[in-house]
């Protein structure tokens, strides 16, 4: 996919296929739960980056995306990826990524199972000779390794986000503090790259963050107020309007928030300004949509 507009925003993270099922009924365990599937284009990157250009803040952004060893299939980014440049990376040896949930009758989430070896094996030199050379802002998802995220966040002088993406994950960018200007997570995210109990009260999780050097951050916490911690400046969103609709979930809605925020802060706007405008309506789109 080409634009007239060269990209200044570039994000190197997962594009796949997500399948998600919603139960019908209560969940019931070790028993048989009818459901309704749907299969989608999903993934961290990808879903940043559609946020990203549905704020409106960027014209166009560039995805860069590891792929299985034969690239993307093709029904993957048919559609919902206009102002995109979508680069595949093909990983040599890697299946496709792909992404099964399991969300309750009220949306919420129960239980997410990736499979994103291909970013993991992805080759940092690869991933970098499809950056654009007009690129002020950049971001990377933990699906990469943290080799990778180490080349790709020392590589540039320019505005570096990290995503958490999940608690098993936010452990690979416990040594890249120094390299990441804004890291976006959520409390079990915070707990994982802290140490400490989940259950912390989330002004204690986000000082362990700044801690370890994340001096600048967006924690958030389900439908609680989000902290923005921002070069000692600590300061509360509510987010009490920010609610699941009777059709939506809450699958991506975290990459979504970030997404837009992200495009919001690379236009200008401040973090704190971003995530109350830009990034909670981001967020609830990803709520209320189907």
């Amino acid at each position: 996919m080409s634009n007239t507009v060269e990209p200044d925003l570039v994000i190197f993270g997962a594009l796949h296929r997500d399948l998600v099922a919603t139960l019908q009924s209560p969940h019931q365990e070790g028993a048989s739960n009818p459901v309704n599937f749907a299969l989608s284009s999903g993934g961290v990157g990808a879903n940043a980056a559609r946020a990203a250009i549905r704020s409106g803040h960027v014209q166009t952004l560039r995805l860069v995306a590891p792929a299985g060893s034969t690239g993307l299939a093709p029904d993957v980014a048919t559609s919902g990826f206009e102002g995109i440049d979508i680069c595949p990376v093909p990983v040599p040896g890697a299946q496709a990524g792909r992404y099964v949930a399991i969300v309750d009758t009220d949306g919420e989430v129960i239980n997410g199972y990736a499979d994103t070896s291909a970013c993991d094996s992805a080759d940092a030199v690869s991933l970098m000779n499809e950056c654009p050379a007009s690129a002020r802002s950049m971001v990377v998802d933990a699906n990469l390794s943290t080799r990778t995220m180490e080349t790709l966040l020392s590589s540039l002088p320019i505005a570096r986000y990290a995503l958490a993406v999940s608690p098993h994950k936010a452990r690979k960018l416990m040594t890249l503090a120094k390299l990441v200007d804004t890291l976006f997570c959520n409390r079990l995210e915070a707990a994982s790259i802290t140490g400490l109990p989940a259950d912390e009260p989330l002004p204690t999780l986000s000082k362990a963050l700044v801690d370890c050097g994340f001096n600048t951050h967006v924690l958030t916490d389900g439908a609680a107020d989000i902290l923005v911690v921002d070069a000692g400046s600590r300061s509360p969103v509510a987010v009490e309007s920010l609610k699941l609709t009777v059709s939506g979930n809450a699958h991506g809605a975290g990459d979504a928030l970030a997404g837009a925020t992200i495009a919001a802060c690379h236009a200008g706007e401040t973090l704190v300004s971003a995530v109350a405008n830009a990034g909670l309506t981001a967020a609830r789109h990803a709520l209320t949509q189907t």
